[in-house]
């Protein structure tokens, strides 16, 4: 049979067709063979297209004052606390928009209202600046100015990515903020001029005692020594004070 094959079969389509049928294969010569007006294959372009989808921003490495664990106000006058975190967005950092970072005693809540004494918020680029841009992520420091009334208790500071498609994922440090006991005493009393023998009856003088601090005060008051004066002196104990007017003795 291969004889007779190779003695009938001679042109290359033919052998095509019979190597199809000895293997097998349910291909008849009349259908497979190319017809000799067949017209020649033409090349053809094929356009491609692929839409990038908005992928949110991530926070992380979240840190108040570089990891420290504790907050020490100042009395008076307020104390900067500085949350930092770094950005992720695989859209790339230039797709971020800003930063919000929420300063608050951990009790109230992230979305309690602003409050000196336990709630701060900070947003944009003007108050999170960014720095250290790489080709996917970016850094912020968002600097608060703490007042030094503050309440004592543990803190947290939550920071929040934003892009073109809104609020990404936050990431959280917490910390202690300590307890400030401060007063301020008026460092003069000046009494004015009283004769010999008298007092000051219901004309007390008044002075002021601030709370400078952030803990709830109970001050005790009392003469260190008695008055000097150009002749003898005044006793301690001739001094009386009260929180509210009162007559001496």
């Amino acid at each position: 049979m291969k004889i007779k094959t190779k003695r009938i079969f001679k042109k290359t389509s033919e052998r095509i067709a019979v190597i199809m049928m000895i293997t097998g294969l349910a291909f008849s010569s009349g259908s497979f063979l190319p017809s000799k007006t067949a017209e020649k294959a033409q090349a053809d372009t094929s356009d491609t297209s692929v839409t990038v989808t908005n992928a949110s921003p991530v926070a992380s490495a979240a840190s108040i004052d570089s990891d420290a664990t504790n907050i020490t106000l100042t009395e008076n006058i307020t104390t900067e606390v500085v949350c930092f975190a770094t950005v992720t967005d695989n859209n790339g950092y230039e797709d971020i928009d800003s930063v919000e970072a929420i300063l608050y005693r951990t009790s109230v809540g992230a979305g309690a209202a602003d409050n000196d004494n336990t709630h701060y918020t900070l947003s944009g680029d003007a108050n999170c600046v960014p720095s250290n841009p790489g080709t996917i992520t970016e850094d912020y420091t968002c600097t608060f100015d703490v007042q030094f009334f503050a309440e004592p208790a543990e803190w947290s500071c939550q920071l929040t990515p934003t892009d073109g498609g809104g609020a990404g994922t936050p990431d959280t440090d917490i910390i202690t903020l300590d307890s400030l006991n401060a007063l301020d005493v008026v460092a003069t009393i000046a009494y004015g001029n009283m004769g010999l023998g008298n007092d000051s009856g219901a004309s007390p003088v008044s002075t002021q005692v601030t709370n400078t601090g952030n803990t709830i005060m109970d001050p005790q008051v009392s003469s260190a020594a008695a008055m000097t004066c150009a002749t003898g002196t005044i006793a301690v104990g001739n001094q009386e004070w009260s929180a509210s007017t009162f007559t001496y003795g």
